[in-house]
C-alpha cells in the first residue's frame, strides 16, 4: 500500500486536499493511519510527490458570505452589523459582504517551479479547491543553484515518514519517490519538457541527474533497502514519450535488467496478465490500484 503525501516544501502541491508530511502535526497524525495498516498485518510506503509545473500561484475568490454569518460560524467580528429584536427573534441587517481571497496552491502567488518555463497547454486544465478549473501558468524554470535545495527537501520528508522523534522509531515501512506522470522529476527526465542547457538538461544523462540525486540523498537517510524510485515510459498532462511502443518496452526491459532490487509493475494487469508478467521474468511483483476501489475484497479473488 502507497500513500501519497507531500514533501517538506510547501509549495510542491497542485490538487485540493493532499495530505503533507512535512509539519510536526502531520506527522503525528500519519501515525494513526500506518498503525492501522500495520495492526492489518500489512506494509505501507509513503509517496513522496512534487507537481513542479503542475499546479497554480494565482490568488482566487473561494466564497462569498455574509459577515454576520461569519459572526456565528468563525466567531470573528467583520464589518456592519445590526441587530433587531421582534417577537424574540433575532433578526440580522446584512450591510456588508466579505469575500474571501485564497492563494490557491503556491504561497505568496508565486509561480510554480519546473525544469522549464513553458507552461502545460491550456488544453488542460487544473482543479481548484473551489472546484473550478484554471488555466496551467507560466512555471519558473529552477536555477542550478536551488535544485539542491529541493534535493533536501525530498531527503527531509523521508526521514519524516521513516524515524518518528527522538527514538528513530520505524514508522512507514518504506517511501515511494513518485518520478513519474507529468510531475517534477519527470519533467526533468522527458527531453520534451526539459529544454535545460546545464548539467540538468540534454543528454538521458543529465536529464537523469535530478531523480539520482533524489534517490541518492534518500538512501543516505534511510537505507536503500526502504526506497522505491517511480517510474513510468507512458504519461499524462504532457509527460511525454520517449517513442514508440518498440522503445518503451525497450526501456522497461533495460531496467528491468538493469535493476537489482525488486522490480513491480503497475497499470492495466488483469489477474491472468498479472501471473504472466511474473512467470516470465518481466516483474517480481504486480501491484493493483484502480481495480481495490471497487473490489476491496480483490486478494480474495484472485485467490480463488
Amino acid at each position: 500500500m502507497t500513500s501519497g503525501g507531500r514533501l517538506q516544501l510547501t509549495a510542491c502541491n497542485g490538487f485540493p486536499h493532499v495530505p503533507g508530511i512535512y509539519s510536526d502535526e502531520q506527522v503525528e497524525a500519519w501515525r494513526n493511519v500506518v498503525d492501522a495498516v500495520h495492526d492489518k498485518g500489512s506494509i505501507i510506503f509513503c509517496q513522496l510527490w512534487h507537481v513542479g509545473r503542475a499546479s497554480h500561484p494565482g490568488n482566487v475568490p473561494l466564497i462569498l458570505i455574509s459577515s454576520a454569518t461569519l459572526v456565528f460560524i468563525l466567531g470573528l467580528t467583520l464589518l456592519e452589523e445590526e441587530f433587531a429584536f421582534e417577537n424574540k427573534i433575532s433578526n440580522f441587517v446584512i450591510h456588508s459582504f466579505c469575500t474571501f481571497i485564497e492563494t490557491v496552491y503556491q504561497p505568496g502567488g508565486a509561480p510554480p517551479i519546473s525544469s522549464t518555463s513553458k507552461p502545460i497547454s491550456a488544453r488542460w486544465r487544473i482543479l481548484l479547491p473551489d472546484g473550478s478549473y484554471g488555466v496551467y501558468p507560466e512555471p519558473r524554470a529552477l536555477t542550478t543553484s536551488e535544485i539542491p535545495e529541493i534535493v533536501q527537501h525530498y531527503r527531509q520528508a523521508a526521514i519524516n515518514a521513516i524515524r518518528a522523534g527522538y527514538f528513530l522509531e520505524i514508522w512507514f515501512d518504506g517511501i515511494e519517490i513518485h518520478g513519474a506522470h507529468g510531475y517534477l522529476i519527470d519533467q526533468f527526465l522527458k527531453d520534451g519538457i526539459n529544454d535545460r542547457t546545464d548539467e540538468y538538461g540534454g543528454s538521458l544523462a543529465n536529464r537523469c541527474r535530478f531523480l539520482m540525486q533524489v534517490v541518492q540523498a534518500v538512501v543516505s537517510a534511510i537505507g536503500a533497502e526502504r526506497v522505491a524510485p517511480r517510474y513510468t515510459a507512458y504519461g499524462q498532462t504532457e509527460s511525454g514519450r520517449p517513442g514508440s511502443e518498440e522503445e518503451e518496452a525497450h526501456l522497461m526491459q533495460n531496467l528491468r535488467k538493469a535493476y537489482e532490487g525488486t522490480f513491480m509493475c503497475s497499470g492495466g494487469f488483469t489477474r491472468k496478465l498479472g501471473m504472466e508478467a511474473v512467470a516470465q521474468g518481466h516483474a517480481d511483483l504486480v501491484s493493483y490500484g484502480r481495480l481495490f476501489i471497487s473490489n476491496p475484497d480483490l486478494v480474495f479473488k484472485a485467490q480463488a
